[in-house]
């Protein structure tokens, strides 16, 4: 029995039709086997005749496949979905793993990039899959701090710091040596154009006007406010990056697109993309995304679980995983859920005393 809404949409399977799906789904992400009638007449206890029938319904119903010449069945795209929806059982990490975790993501977190970059580690360690995760973005932050350090006499590493822990560095030469006198100019340019100001209030206009504002004493500095403006540039927007896609090629044999996909994720101007296609659930900032739901053909036999992180109670980044459709759900939701609340814990006690 289906359970029909008033528009005529599908809204639930039978209680009976539930546990003959979740058995299938869960059988089939232990075992990457098809499962047969048998299996599941063991554990619910039901006539053989009576789970055939029910299978071949769902199979009708578009929530099971038979893709092989066994009797067995797969879950469908839309089997995982319903599965996720309505049936899962989550299986959170331990409190010993939590532990190990936040020991791992804090470790030389100097930046909240850093502590991104530590839990994207992790996640691909826990879940075997391939990571994505976006850097962290606050369009209000402000330019806290900036730093000249010599490397030689014309060499400079410039450091800027924002108010929400962005840091930025770069490496820039001059004409000029770079004296006493030389840093002293440049930190009074900065302190009062800079200091204080949004990193998105640094336009080219206004560095041209500061340009066009310096002595022929100061003219000499330009090559570093050329490069202090990129670097608020950089800090105001978020960057798309995915690692560990070889843990994927463990699932080769389950996807006839393995290739394509890899070269998609591969691509910096592609991957660029696919986060800001996915639309994330209000509600929890959860986003699960089975086969064809993912915006780009190359990931349609691939799932996407994200969430999103914060910096106190702006959310300003997104994590999450990439992997085939038959991964276990139950376990791999929670993981990605805590490692995105741990990230944005982490980084609002690290870094919002760095807010003005």
């Amino acid at each position: 029995m289906l359970t029909i809404n008033a528009e005529g949409g599908e809204v639930k399977l039978s209680d009976r039709k539930e546990k003959i799906l979740a058995c299938v789904v869960e059988g089939y992400i232990a075992s990457g086997e098809p499962i047969g009638s048998k299996s599941i007449c063991e554990e619910l206890s039901v006539s053989s005749a009576t789970v055939r029938n029910e299978m071949s319904e769902l199979c009708e119903l578009g929530y099971l496949e038979k893709r092989h010449t066994s009797s067995g069945r797969i879950p469908s795209a839309k089997g995982y979905r319903y599965y996720v929806d309505n049936l899962i059982t989550p299986n959170p990490l331990s409190d010993e793993e939590c532990i190990r975790i936040e020991n791992e993501i804090t470790k030389d977190a100097t930046s909240p990039e850093q502590v991104i970059k530590n839990a994207s580690n992790v996640l691909a360690e826990l879940t075997g899959c391939a990571t994505v995760f976006t850097t962290p973005e606050d369009k209000n932050a402000q330019i806290q701090k900036v730093e000249l350090i010599p490397a030689s006499k014309r060499t400079a590493i410039l450091v800027l710091l924002t108010s929400s822990g962005i840091l930025k560095n770069c490496v820039c030469r001059i004409d000029i040596e770079i004296d006493e006198n030389l840093k002293d100019s440049f930190k009074d340019i900065v302190d009062k154009y800079f200091i204080g100001s949004s990193v998105t209030e640094m336009t080219p206009e206004l560095l041209e006007r500061i340009i066009e504002s310096l002595g022929s004493e100061n003219y000499a500095i330009t090559p570093l406010l050329s490069a202090l403006y990129s670097l608020s540039k950089d800090a105001s927007q978020s960057k798309t990056v995915v690692e560990s896609q070889t843990n994927l090629l463990a699932y080769r044999n389950e996807t006839d697109n393995m290739l394509e996909l890899l070269d998609f994720l591969r691509s910096r101007e592609q991957s660029s993309q696919l986060v800001a296609y996915q639309s994330t659930s209000k509600s929890d900032m959860l986003s699960i995304l089975i086969g064809s739901e993912n915006y780009f053909s190359e990931m349609s036999n691939s799932s996407m679980i994200l969430a999103r992180y914060a910096f106190g109670n702006r959310e300003v980044g997104t994590l999450g995983i990439i992997g085939p459709t038959r991964i276990d759900y139950s376990k791999l939701i929670p993981n990605v859920k805590y490692l995105t609340e741990l990230v944005g814990r982490v980084i609002t006690d690290k870094f919002e005393d760095n807010e003005t």
